[in-house]
C-alpha cells in the first residue's frame, strides 16, 4: 500500500536525520485540519476521480523523544485513486528533508522544490514529490488500466492546486 511504503520511508529518513542532526529542536507543528478540501471535484475529475475523500489522523515521528515530522494520509477516489501523504516537517529538518526527497526525476516546478518520479504500469500509476515550507507532499495516483494517465502534466496540476493550499 503506497502510504505506509511513504510514511514507513519518511519515519526511517526522519529518524536518521534526528540521529545525524545531534541537536535539540522544537516538535513540528500538527498538520492542519481539512486536507480533503486540498483538491476540488472538478480537479479530480479532470483524472477521472471521485471527489470521495477520507483523511487519516495526524501521526508523529519521534526520535529520542522530539517530533520529528507528523504525516497525514489523504485518500480521493474509490476505482481511480489520488493518495496524498503531506508530512509537517519539524522546520529544523526541512533543509535535511529536501535534501533527501529533492533527487532523482525531473523537477515538476512544484512548490519550492519537487521531482516527478515518473509512470509505472502503462501510465496507471505516478508519483511526484514536492516541498512547501515545512510541508512535503508525496502524491500518488492509481488509475485503472482501462484509464491511463495521459501525461505528467495531469499530476502537476493536481501537485500545484495542492501546494496553492499549503502556502
Amino acid at each position: 500500500m503506497p502510504s505506509f511504503r511513504h510514511s514507513t520511508r519518511i519515519a526511517l529518513v526522519a529518524a536518521t536525520l534526528a540521529t545525524l542532526a545531534g541537536v535539540a529542536v522544537p516538535a513540528a507543528g500538527a498538520a492542519r485540519p481539512g486536507f480533503c478540501k486540498l483538491l476540488s471535484a472538478r480537479q479530480l475529475a479532470a483524472v477521472h476521480v471521485t471527489s470521495a475523500c477520507t483523511q487519516g489522523k495526524s501521526i508523529p515521528f519521534k526520535h529520542q523523544g522530539t517530533t520529528v515530522a507528523t504525516i497525514v494520509v489523504v485518500k480521493w477516489g474509490h476505482t481511480g485513486v489520488v493518495v496524498a501523504d503531506v508530512y509537517a516537517v519539524n522546520p529544523a529538518y526541512v533543509s535535511l528533508a529536501k535534501a533527501k526527497f529533492d533527487v532523482g526525476g525531473p523537477s515538476a516546478g512544484v512548490g519550492d522544490w519537487s521531482r516527478f518520479k515518473g509512470f509505472a504500469n502503462g501510465k496507471t500509476d505516478a508519483r511526484l514529490l514536492f516541498g512547501v515550507g515545512n510541508y512535503v507532499v508525496d502524491l500518488d495516483v492509481s488509475m485503472p488500466p482501462n484509464r491511463p494517465l495521459k501525461s505528467e502534466q495531469q499530476i502537476v496540476k493536481l501537485a500545484t492546486a495542492i501546494a496553492g493550499h499549503l502556502r
